[in-house]
């Protein structure tokens, strides 16, 4: 439920608010997500917000020597280092103040099974019943979890029937 339909300056959520606001009944989160995946040139229009921030540089390679895209590299380091810094503090630190933000990334980067890439192994072992306690402690970290769970039931249920309907055709 959208509790405030004003625009928030920022033309790809605006866009997804205005949608919501205006349909005539209420409907999960996930389906929403669905539908803003979906998005014509989602990635698109994602990459060219994150050039005007700076976060990204906009730069044209080459495929095969022949083909011309459009690759999105990092444009600064220190975005992302931040970014490590604060997640590391709120898995390897015992305090139990983490920042509302940082409980909702640490939720994103769990429950997308992406600490391995960033930590670790055997460090974050030890430390997932803390990693737990945080996001648990945090009503939106908790959410934020229940969505992603939601979601990947979700995932699972569309190749489950999408293979059931592929081997019965």
């Amino acid at each position: 439920m959208v509790i405030d339909p004003q625009p928030i300056g920022d033309s790809l959520a605006d866009e997804w608010l205005k949608e919501i606001s205006a349909s005539p009944k209420l409907r999960p989160v996930d389906h929403w997500l669905v539908k803003i995946a979906g998005t014509k040139e989602l990635k698109a229009r994602v990459a060219e917000r994150l050039v005007k921030l700076g976060i990204l540089e906009q730069r044209e390679a080459k495929v095969l020597w022949v083909f011309n895209r459009v690759v999105y590299p990092e444009a600064k380091v220190a975005p992302e280092a931040e970014i490590r810094q604060r997640l590391e503090a709120a898995i390897f630190s015992d305090t139990a103040e983490v920042e509302v933000a940082t409980v909702i990334l640490l939720s994103l980067v769990n429950g997308g099974a992406f600490l391995p890439h960033l930590f670790d192994r055997k460090a974050l072992k030890s430390r997932r019943m803390h990693i737990e306690t945080v996001i648990a402690g945090e009503k939106l970290g908790a959410a934020t979890a229940a969505l992603i769970e939601s979601i990947q039931v979700m995932i699972v249920a569309v190749m489950v029937a999408s293979t059931v309907t592929v081997t019965s055709s």
